[in-house]
């Protein structure tokens, strides 16, 4: 009877512990993390069957180099972005700007990529460069 409970105990585990990873990627989930001059990035992953598909909000806080000096640009990207075999595929709306790049890692842990946002409004022209990022799932 004893060496019966101790196989169900260890089958337990084991199936807790498999579950565990699947779980993780079976709802959205939020990234956070940095990106190149003190900014940070924020965003929601859409996940379906258990695969990232999409970005649901992108948001930034970064420093932006216009032509009356330097602010800081915090804003986000407002229309969806497509995530396909792990790599995040910019959509801008027939737009230019942003630009937003990145690739999954460690079975969607981590994130990295790229960003770069350019605006122009009542003649003053804002340029954040290119900006490297990283994001961890929280």
């Amino acid at each position: 009877m004893l060496r019966y409970a101790r196989k169900a105990i260890l089958l337990g585990a084991l199936v807790g512990a498999l579950a565990a990873p699947i779980a993780a990627l079976a709802a959205d989930q939020t990234y956070d993390g940095r990106a190149d001059g003190n900014g940070t990035v924020r965003f929601k992953t859409d996940v379906k069957k258990g695969k990232i598909t999409g970005l649901s909000h992108f948001t930034w806080s970064v420093t932006t180099h216009c032509n009356i000096g330097d602010a800081t640009e915090n804003d986000s990207q407002s229309f969806p972005i497509k995530v396909r075999h792990n790599k995040i595929v910019t959509s801008s709306e027939g737009l230019p700007y942003p630009k937003i790049t990145g690739t999954f890692s460690d079975g969607g842990k981590q994130a990295h990529g790229t960003f770069r946002d350019k605006t122009r409004f009542q003649g003053t022209t804002c340029d954040t460069g290119t900006l490297n990022w990283t994001a961890t799932r929280g």
